[in-house]
């Protein structure tokens, strides 16, 4: 019947539309073959315990700072503005620091280095974009009232526009010789700003919604978070480097965040077992969209083989005698020499796909993967002894061996993104767990809408819950782990530590900023309350 050929048509092209959908992530970003070296560079001449370190007190600056804000003593909100100078002062620090963690994460993005944008330049940018920020929040307070309403939130907006404006005025000439790629940037920064925002209003209001809403919003934040991801990581392809905004990406730190807050006000074992159940769908989908049977390696032998593949085309002895070609020896020392103490990215780095060559025929390497998967069964690709692949610049002559260094370098991309978005959900209830237990000691903890109620055993229970939480993620990541290094022999440890270390500006801007902002949005004296009410009596008596 027609009809029914005509659905059956239509179904199978939607299949297909959707596996390709599915499977895209996978091609979205890669590692450039100088990042590979890299890395294998690292792995052979880092200690073991130079990983442990690095992965495990990565998120320690976070704590040091929010505890040093916090250790400022603040008056009570009810009395006079004049009394609260104090207040000003510790808010102006905040924004300051805020202004820098945002600087420096922009900084790496757009390859900048110290010579061209240093860090004194940064911080004085900082510095200004604070106290205009104050200036402006402590003539409102003066004149209107105080704490005003929701200044957290709608100060953001006067926030970036200091920031960009005193960056105009100190670093206008080095930020207009990176134009273009500050465009590429500036959408992927302001969505993951307002994603921010957006996950820390549903944190905050989670404990404010009814029961079966909390069902719904942890049952739909997998989804959610994926689509965003997907979104965010197309866009991302228009930069040199996608690591500093794919990998360390603000959406992943704060969801994971968001999951660890809304653990905080579940009051039923029931939502306790969704919010595990929905991170495991999550870790699923991640996992099934990125690791795939579809990659050819090697095996557990994945990165020396790609290594040799590389140092084949580097070597003129290893050239392939077939084709008589004599290229300049460029070893692999060459390239890793400098390569941590600048831009990762450079003008034939990550995702700049297949270069062209001059004086030889160019195949299209993703072109070639896709019409093998299609159909190399039926002959539909002719081997043909003088083609030659370029990738990142660098001949490979067989282009079996080309596939397989492609898909290396991709599926060193997806490990990257699986196993720092297990470490992400692993630290980020250790890190509010250790906050928790940090400020609960601290004067102004009784003007913490967080903390202000909790009695002692509150807090440890608070406490022990974080890190329950982050024990049984650990799972999650250490069976990550073992999966890749059994499937492919890559050491996930060393790719986080390695990442952790290259992207740490990245990575420790991002997390402070979260956290500052999230410790801000607490405090009575920012004016930020969810019941609309803002009465500051029944508030600090504890009534509401």
């Amino acid at each position: 019947m027609p009809w029914l050929s005509l659905l059956a048509s239509k179904t199978t092209e939607l299949l297909e539309r959707f596996h390709e959908w599915k499977s895209e992530p996978q091609h979205l970003g890669r590692y450039s073959i100088e990042k590979l070296a890299t890395f294998d560079a690292y792995q052979n001449s880092v200690s073991r315990t130079r990983v442990a370190l690095v992965v495990l007190l990565s998120p320690l600056p976070t704590v040091f700072i929010l505890c040093a804000l916090d250790a400022i003593p603040l008056k009570d909100p009810r009395l006079d503005v004049s009394e609260h100078w104090l207040t000003f002062v510790r808010s102006a620090i905040s924004h300051t620091l805020l202004a820098y963690a945002l600087l420096i994460a922009v900084k790496q993005a757009i390859g900048l280095d110290n010579n061209a944008y240093s860090h004194k330049t940064i911080a004085f940018t900082a510095i200004c974009t604070g106290v205009a920020q104050e200036a402006l929040w402590t003539t409102v307070a003066f004149t209107w009232r105080f704490p005003v309403p929701f200044r957290e939130f709608i100060g953001v907006v006067p926030l970036m526009t200091f920031t960009v404006a005193f960056t105009y005025v100190f670093a206008r000439d080095t930020f207009a010789r990176r134009l273009q790629t500050l465009i590429k940037y500036t959408p992927i920064v302001s969505l993951q700003l307002v994603l921010f925002y957006f996950f820390l209003v549903l944190s905050l209001g989670f404990a404010y919604v009814p029961t079966l809403v909390q069902v719904a919003m942890m049952l739909l934040f997998p989804f959610f978070k994926v689509a965003t991801k997907r979104f965010l990581w197309r866009y991302a392809q228009k930069l040199d480097d996608v690591s500093t905004d794919v990998t360390i990406c603000l959406v992943e730190l704060s969801g994971s965040l968001y999951q660890t807050v809304c653990m905080q006000f579940v009051n039923s074992s029931a939502l306790t077992s969704v919010i595990m159940l929905t991170d495991f769908i999550q870790a699923a989908l991640e996992v099934r969209a990125y690791l795939k049977d579809e990659y050819m390696t090697d095996g557990r032998s994945t990165l020396q083989t790609a290594i040799k593949i590389v140092e084949c085309a580097t070597n003129p002895v290893a050239e392939d005698e077939n084709s008589g070609g004599r290229a300049p020896s460029r070893g692999l020392a060459a390239r890793q020499s400098s390569y941590l103490n600048r831009r990762l990215a450079s003008s034939n780095s990550l995702n700049k796909g297949l270069g062209a060559g001059e004086d030889s025929e160019q195949t299209s390497l993703q072109a070639l993967w896709t019409a093998s998967k299609r159909g190399a069964s039926a002959g539909s690709i002719r081997k043909r002894a003088n083609t030659v692949v370029f990738i990142d610049g660098m001949r490979i002559q067989r282009k079996d061996q080309a596939r397989v260094l492609e898909q290396t370098l991709q599926l060193l991309f997806a490990c990257e993104v699986l196993i720092f978005a297990e470490y992400m959900e692993v630290f980020m209830p250790v890190l509010y767990g250790s906050c928790i237990g940090s400020l609960w000691t601290l004067p102004t903890a009784k003007y913490n809408q967080i903390l202000m109620r909790m009695t002692h055993a509150q807090m440890k229970t608070e406490v022990l819950t974080s890190f329950a939480y982050a024990a049984a993620e650990a799972l999650s990541f250490l069976s990550m782990h073992l999966l890749i290094k059994r499937k492919y022999g890559i050491s996930t440890l060393y790719l986080l530590a390695f990442v952790l270390e290259t992207y740490w500006l990245t990575l420790q801007g991002k997390l402070i900023g979260c956290f500052i902002t999230i410790m801000n949005s607490a405090m009575v004296h920012q004016g930020v309350d969810f019941s609309f009410r803002f009465d500051y009596n029944a508030m600090l008596s504890g009534s509401t």
